[in-house]
C-alpha cells in the first residue's frame, strides 16, 4: 500500500479502483482481469494512474506469490514472480527471490541466471552475489565461485569502510547524531534482517493490520534508515492509524531521500490538508502537478483546498 486511503479515493480510473479493491480483499485474479484492462486503453490514464497501475500489478503477483510459497508450492511461487516480471522487469529483488525458489528445488543452474541478473540490476546487491557464489560453488563452477566471493568481499569492506569513514568526519565536526547514525550504517545494518521485517511488514499493510505493519517497517527502518520506500510505507501506516504527526514525518523522511518520489509527496499533501496545514499542503501538491500535471489525485485536492480557502475568505 503506496497510497493512503484518501488519496487512492481520488484515483480517477474505474479499472485502477477496482482492482485495487480486489488486491486489498486477496482477489488476485479479479485484481490482475481488473488491471489489465485499464492497460488495454493506456490513453484513457493520466501518468499518475498508469505509474499505479502498474505498481499494483506488480503487487498482486507478488503478493500471490508469496502466499504461494508460505503454501509450499513453490512453481507456482515462481510462475507470479514470474509474471511480475512483465510489468517490472528491472525489480532486482523479484529476481532474487525467483533465485531462491530455484535453489529449493534444486534448479541450481537456473538460480545462478537468477542471481547474476539481480545483481545486474543492481550492482551492489550484497546478497545476490552471496547467494550467486555459493549456488556455483555447489555446482563445482569454482572459478565463477570466486569471482563472485571476490565481489562479495569488495562489497562487504565498502559497506564498512564508507560510512565509517563519513562518521569520523562528522565526529570531527562535532555532529555525534551524524556519528552515532553513519557508524550504525557501517556496524548494525543487517540486510537479512531488514529484509524480513520490510516483507513482513509490507504484508501486515496490505492485510490491514496497520499496527503490525507499523512495528516491523520501524524494525526495517532501524536496519536501512536511507531507503525511502520504507519511510513511506511507514507513513501510510501511521496515517491509516491516525497518527498524523508521525505519517508526516515519514513522509517527510521519504522525500528527502528521494526527492523525485511524487507518490510520498501526494501521501504528505494529504496528510497535511487532513492537519488544516493548508499552505505546506498547497506546496506539496503543485510541486506534484509541476511533475505530473494530468495527476488527477493531485488536481482534486487542489481544487477542493483552493475553493475552501476562498469560500473561508469571503467569510472573514
Amino acid at each position: 500500500m503506496r497510497l493512503l486511503k484518501s488519496v487512492r479515493s481520488q484515483l480517477g480510473n474505474y479499472h485502477l479502483k477496482s482492482g485495487i479493491y480486489h488486491f486489498y480483499r486477496n482477489e488476485f485474479k479479479q485484481a490482475i482481469e481488473f488491471f489489465a484492462k485499464a492497460l488495454q486503453s493506456p490513453e484513457k490514464l493520466d501518468e499518475g494512474d498508469l505509474r499505479m497501475t502498474r505498481y499494483y500489478l506488480t503487487q498482486t503477483h507478488i503478493t500471490a506469490g508469496d502466499l504461494a510459497e508460505e503454501e509450499g508450492d513453490l512453481p507456482r511461487a515462481i510462475q507470479s514472480y514470474d509474471a511480475a516480471l512483465v510489468d517490472s522487469p528491472e525489480y532486482p529483488d523479484l529476481h532474487f527471490r525467483i533465485g531462491l525458489l530455484r535453489v529449493r528445488l534444486g534448479e541450481m543452474d537456473k538460480a545462478v541466471v537468477a542471481f547474476k541478473r539481480a545483481s545486474e540490476l543492481h550492482p551492489a546487491y550484497l546478497e545476490a552475489h552471496t547467494q550467486a557464489a555459493f549456488t556455483l560453488l555447489s555446482c563445482a563452477r569454482t572459478a565463477e565461485a570466486l569471482e563472485e566471493f571476490e565481489k562479495v568481499r569488495a562489497l562487504t569492506l565498502a559497506s564498512v569502510e564508507e560510512p565509517y569513514q563519513a562518521a569520523l568526519e562528522a565526529a570531527s565536526r562535532g555532529d555525534l547524531a551524524e556519528t552515532a547514525e553513519r557508524m550504525r550504517d557501517a556496524f548494525q545494518r543487517k540486510p537479512q534482517s531488514f529484509a524480513y521485517h520490510y516483507r513482513r511488514g509490507l504484508k501486515a499493510l496490505q492485510a490491514g493490520r496497520f499496527e503490525s505493519a507499523a512495528e516491523d517497517l520501524r524494525q526495517a527502518v532501524l536496519f536501512n534508515p536511507r531507503f525511502a520506500d520504507v519511510h513511506n510505507f511507514l507513513g501510510v501506516a501511521y496515517g491509516e492509524l491516525e497518527q498524523r504527526a508521525a505519517a508526516i514525518a515519514e513522509f517527510r523522511q521519504a522525500i528527502e531521500y528521494n526527492p523525485d518520489y511524487l507518490v510520498a509527496r501526494l501521501n504528505l499533501a494529504f496528510s497535511l490538508a487532513e492537519g488544516n496545514e493548508i499552505k505546506d499542503a498547497v506546496a506539496e501538491l503543485t510541486a506534484v502537478l509541476s511533475k505530473e500535471p494530468s495527476n488527477q489525485a493531485a488536481r482534486l485536492k487542489l481544487e477542493e483546498l483552493t475553493q475552501e480557502r476562498e469560500e473561508r475568505a469571503r467569510i472573514s
